[in-house]
């Protein structure tokens, strides 16, 4: 299951079920699922680019943690509806969405002024997601960075 494939099943359930999908060594929840999971262990969801200029609100966790969130899920009066090693679906959670829990900067609050070049490959190095890469893509991206840096 893809991400948006995910978010759509959410929606098309009214958010009353949601999941989480393994990425990596981690487990993403999405849009809806995000700002529940950010509201049950206290996490912030983060807004992520993705193709087409879409992008999807985000929260996860170190895959090794899910019992733990499992646990926290069923005390906060939720429930684990079906897991595998992929992913997982749960319902029972408040899933509106709520603006404050989201981790990014205002549009009215950006800097106006040209950014310091160093703190432009900072953004770049620190926006790039690593868990939704591959070690091949991960070596080309930090490739890329320094053919720029030298031409500089």
């Amino acid at each position: 299951m893809t991400e948006q494939e995910l978010i759509r099943k959410q929606e098309e359930g009214g958010n009353e079920t949601l999941y989480l999908m393994k990425v990596g060594m981690f487990f993403h929840a999405y849009d809806a699922g995000a700002f529940a999971l950010a509201r049950l262990m206290h996490y912030r969801v983060k807004r992520k680019a993705r193709k087409g200029g879409r992008e999807v609100l985000v929260a996860g966790f170190p895959a090794d943690s899910l019992p733990t969130v499992a646990e926290r899920i069923a005390a906060a009066g939720g429930k684990v509806l079906a897991k595998t090693d992929t992913w997982v679906e749960f319902a029972g959670l408040d899933a509106t969405e709520d603006a404050t829990l989201i981790d990014d900067i205002p549009a009215d609050t950006k800097k106006t002024v040209p950014e310091n070049p160093t703190r432009e490959w900072e953004r770049k190095i620190m926006d790039y997601d690593l868990s939704c890469t591959t070690p091949l893509d991960a070596l080309n991206f930090l490739a890329g960075i320094q053919k720029e840096l030298k031409n500089k």
